[in-house]
């Protein structure tokens, strides 16, 4: 059914009832001997980005250089998800279903725990705007590597710690878009 208004709803404490890095958290740093430290500096990153106080990217290079995710961590998120839906969402999935051409789902989190959660509310995948993995995980390795690096070569060589901020944002943001472009180009192809 054709309607001539849209919905944008956010999915983080809109769509859900709670942060999906912050549980992310929960199950990414279960085992880590500095879980609580790591997930209360998650919480404050989030909040920051929430009040404006740094960006919605900066806030997420933050949280994910902490988590460390991985693709295991994707399936357990999902099922937590899914018991986090917003009840009045989960009221309404008639209304999703019968308007799902208008409403579109925003997130500064990553498509691959998102989409299997609203999809089942008739939410299209093509009005899904959210990060994705597919490619982080070679800029995470290139992180990893140029981590290694730095710490091989610190006695002859020094790299401040905002130099390596700003390599690590920048492997980072580099390897967000191109994720990006890739599904794009995915799209153009289907």
């Amino acid at each position: 059914m054709k309607l001539n208004k849209y919905f944008v709803i956010d999915f983080d404490s809109t769509f859900t009832k709670v942060e999906a890095l912050d549980v992310l958290a929960d199950i990414s740093l279960k085992d880590h001997p500095d879980r609580e430290k790591r997930k209360k500096q998650i919480v404050e990153i989030t909040n920051q980005g929430m009040d404006g106080s740094i960006s919605f990217r900066e806030s997420l290079e933050r949280r994910l250089n902490l988590l460390s995710p991985s693709k295991q961590h994707i399936e357990p998120l999902i099922s937590v998800l899914k018991g986090k839906v917003s009840e009045s969402f989960k009221r309404n999935r008639d209304f999703f279903n019968n308007y799902s051409d208008n409403i579109y789902i925003i997130s500064n989190g990553f498509r691959e725990f998102i989409e299997p959660i609203v999809t089942e509310f008739g939410i299209k995948e093509e009005n899904i705007l959210a990060n994705e993995f597919r490619l982080i995980k070679y800029g995470v390795a290139l992180i990893l590597v140029f981590v290694g690096c730095k710490m091989l070569v610190e006695r002859w060589v020094h790299i401040s710690g905002v130099v390596s901020l700003i390599i690590v944002a920048v492997i980072l943001f580099i390897f967000t878009l191109l994720s990006i472009l890739e599904r794009k180009k995915m799209h153009r192809r289907k």
